[in-house]
């Protein structure tokens, strides 16, 4: 996972391009620290178990993790 202040298309490309020539299942992820801090905030309002767990697949994926894409991961992962 990439943390930063803000990312372009041109590193999206160069995030799924890394993946793929890795020869390996290793995602990179690329996100702002806004929207890292809104999941780390509310993830647990997304979680309809008694004792919430974070799920990783919320953050497993190639490419940049903007705050629909996360609402949306973890509206059916934390379930």
């Amino acid at each position: 996972m990439i943390v930063t202040s803000d990312f372009t298309q041109e590193a999206v490309y160069q995030a799924q391009k890394l993946k793929a020539f890795s020869e390996d299942d290793t995602d990179v992820a690329i996100i702002t620290a806004e929207n890292l801090k809104y999941v780390s905030e509310l993830w647990e309002e997304y979680s309809g178990k008694k004792e919430p767990e974070f799920s990783h697949q919320v953050l497993n994926l190639t490419g940049g993790l903007n705050r629909s894409l996360l609402t949306s991961r973890m509206e059916w992962a934390l379930k």
